[in-house]
């Protein structure tokens, strides 16, 4: 925390506040850190990507999915990103966006994407 105070506008003490209370479930706090580093300027997409794959494993699908969206938005053939979007989704009950991004996933040369897909098709 005095690592935060001391220095609002750099992101690393941000990113790592939240990374550690995500750890903790401390959700709504995480998700307040993780706001603050992107205030602090624009985060690179490898960067988003850790963050959606650690607020999927911390069982936060909604929040992992809008983040994963934002990284297939610049980087539309990110398999990982589609792969981890399509659990995030189908832990929301989206069967068909789950499926659809799962081949995606698989269809990008990525194996856990197919696994994927045939878990998910009907």
């Amino acid at each position: 925390d005095a690592l935060v105070a001391s220095a609002p506008k750099i992101r690393e003490p941000h990113l790592l506040r939240a990374e550690v209370l995500l750890e903790r479930g401390e959700r709504d706090a995480a998700l307040a850190a993780f706001a603050a580093a992107r205030a602090a300027g624009p985060l690179d997409l490898m960067v988003l990507y850790r963050f959606g794959n650690l607020f999927l494993k911390a069982g936060q699908y909604g929040t992992a999915e809008e983040i994963l969206t934002e990284v297939l938005r610049y980087a539309p053939r990110h398999v990982e990103a589609l792969a981890d979007r399509s659990v995030a989704r189908f832990e929301q009950r989206d069967r068909d966006g789950a499926l659809r991004d799962a081949r995606a996933a698989c269809s990008g040369e990525l194996p856990y994407g197919c696994e994927l897909a045939r878990q998910f098709e009907p």
